[in-house]
């Protein structure tokens, strides 16, 4: 009997291996079509069946595009596609605007557009109305004068001219100190809707701008 070590023949136990003929038939199966695939594209060049996208191509197309609708600031190289901002509603009412234009602003004018953000037409408005009540408060003093004149009989000045003098420097005073106060009830809808921004022409800002200075 053999005692020796136990030498097995490594091709008697490859022939003896139950599963590896199905292993080699199943990789000879799947090798046949990727060899198959790889040799069909190299004959075609691997083409794609779409074509690619020339970029005069789509140059033209954009430009053709922005000349049709041109966008707002009619720059060929600016994103059309860009989202264009929705205007908001007016956060302020108004209502209030005006009922602070009407009746507070007959003592204080202005108050419309300072509510609505027209800060700088605001200051022009309180301005005005200010100088027309200094106007207005001069005049009244040189009435009372004039009467004072006419009661003590005073020689110089004579009353006529005090009340003349008195009456023109007052009513200066009483249109500039109402042309404040209706600016405001007129205008301070629009400056609602524009939240604040201030007329391209306005009359105060061009004629009577000394006035809203600080």
């Amino acid at each position: 009997m053999h005692s020796g070590p136990l030498i097995v023949d490594e091709r008697s136990a490859r022939s003896s291996d139950p599963y590896r003929p199905a292993a080699a038939a199943r990789a000879s199966r799947l090798a046949a079509p990727l060899l198959f695939s790889g040799v069909a594209l190299a004959a075609a060049g691997c083409v794609s069946p779409f074509e690619a996208i020339s970029p005069d191509l789509a140059r033209e197309a954009r430009l053709a595009l922005w000349q049709e609708r041109p966008p707002r600031s009619l720059d060929p190289n600016e994103d059309l596609f860009e989202t264009a901002p929705t205007e908001e509603p007016p956060t302020k009412s108004v209502v209030v605007a005006e009922l602070l234009a009407i009746f507070p602003g007959l003592f204080w004018p202005g108050l419309g557009h300072q509510y609505a953000g027209d800060h700088r037409t605001a200051k022009e408005l309180r301005g005005v109305g200010g100088f027309g009540l200094g106007l207005g408060a001069i005049g009244g003093g040189v009435v009372f004068l004039g009467h004072l004149s006419e009661k003590e009989d005073w020689d110089y000045p004579s009353p006529t001219t005090l009340y003349i003098a008195g009456g023109i420097t007052g009513g200066i005073g009483a249109l500039m100190f109402l042309y404040g106060w209706f600016y405001d009830m007129i205008d301070t809808p629009r400056a609602i809707r524009t939240r604040g921004q201030p007329p391209p022409d306005s009359p105060l800002h061009e004629d009577l701008k000394g006035f809203g200075d600080d």
